[in-house]
């Protein structure tokens, strides 16, 4: 008699327990459910912004732009599958259009990018590189970037360095004059073609003696003509077009817009021995880091340049080949 009530409540414990793992069982399985409805709904949204982003890989399209086709892709998704409750604040889907709308736009926008060879292919933090197939593309394009684009944009300085710039310092003279009067100087650093090297470049750019001679001339020609058009005008300005040339054969076509500003840039055109550096791929840095090591280089250049004497090597015609800039 004395144990009924230690079996009672050993008989108690023993139900609560059972019910405990009853309840724990029963919640088991809707928690399993929850889950998996959750895994399929990110799963369904998902998986059209994944064929979005695929395709757009496939196009070409930088990492940026492929990102941002899969956020947007994502979003509309997103907001399609939970109009309802959306709904009740603001129309969904008219965020939904917006944002479809918007992937294709990105597609597109891409998609010229890619097209011009000017497509970004470095993310933040890194050298931004913009490939163009011929090196002068750059300077006959009008989008962006192009040498028309750089000089009006310039706020400081633009420095000038290669063998010859006797189509871009003539094609360019309104931009060149407009960058003069926002106060923007001029550097050019050009081959002395009346020195002693004038056969080693010729020969390395694949031309004859008389074309480089006659394309160098040229740009100088065009140079003083910049020069005499600014001084009627210059007044009180400090900016002003300074000229240097150098009777070593140069390495490389550069053009330096702002050195050491925050929005430097500059566009590089390396030369290759015995091959036209106008079928030369270029390269366009817009990243401050990169374009000064160029620019420190072209400083310590500068003062070992024999000044302009103000009046050109020869005579040629302005309308000489097309081949250098």
């Amino acid at each position: 008699m004395l144990e009924r009530p230690g079996n009672g409540a050993g008989a108690m414990a023993v139900q609560e327990r059972v019910r405990s793992e009853r309840a724990s069982s029963a919640a088991a399985p809707a928690v399993d459910r929850r889950l998996l409805r959750g895994a399929g709904i990110i799963g369904t949204i998902a998986a059209p912004a994944s064929a979005v982003a695929a395709v757009a890989q496939l196009t070409g399209l930088s990492a940026d732009l492929i990102a941002l086709s899969f956020v947007v892709t994502f979003a509309a998704a997103a907001l399609l599958i939970f109009r309802r409750p959306v709904d009740r604040r603001a129309p969904a889907s008219l965020f939904a259009l917006a944002l479809l709308l918007a992937a294709p736009a990105c597609f597109l926008a891409g998609a010229a990018l890619t097209r011009s060879g000017a497509a970004p292919t470095a993310g933040a933090g890194e050298a931004s590189v913009r490939p163009f197939a011929s090196a002068n593309d750059y300077l006959d394009a009008d989008g962006l970037p192009s040498l028309g684009d750089s000089i009006r944009n310039a706020d400081k300085e633009i420095w000038f360095y290669g063998v010859a710039f006797h189509i871009s310092a003539g094609d360019r003279v309104d931009d060149l004059l407009g960058a003069l009067r926002r106060g923007v100087s001029l550097r050019y650093m050009i081959f002395d073609c009346s020195g002693p090297h004038l056969a080693d470049v010729a020969r390395s750019m694949a031309k004859t003696e008389d074309s480089v001679r006659v394309m160098c001339a040229s740009g100088v020609q065009f140079i003083l003509d910049l020069q005499q058009a600014w001084a009627a005008e210059r007044g009180d300005s400090l900016a002003d077009v300074h000229v240097r040339l150098y009777s070593e054969a140069p390495h490389a076509r550069a053009y330096l817009f702002d050195p050491g500003q925050d929005r430097a840039s500059g566009y590089f055109v390396p030369y290759i021995t015995g091959v036209d550096p106008a079928v030369l791929p270029g390269y366009f840095l817009s990243d401050r880091n990169m374009v000064e090591r160029y620019a420190a280089g072209l400083r310590k250049l500068w003062p070992a340049g024999r000044p302009l004497e103000g009046q050109a090597l020869l005579q040629p015609s302005h309308a000489s080949g097309r081949t250098a800039r």
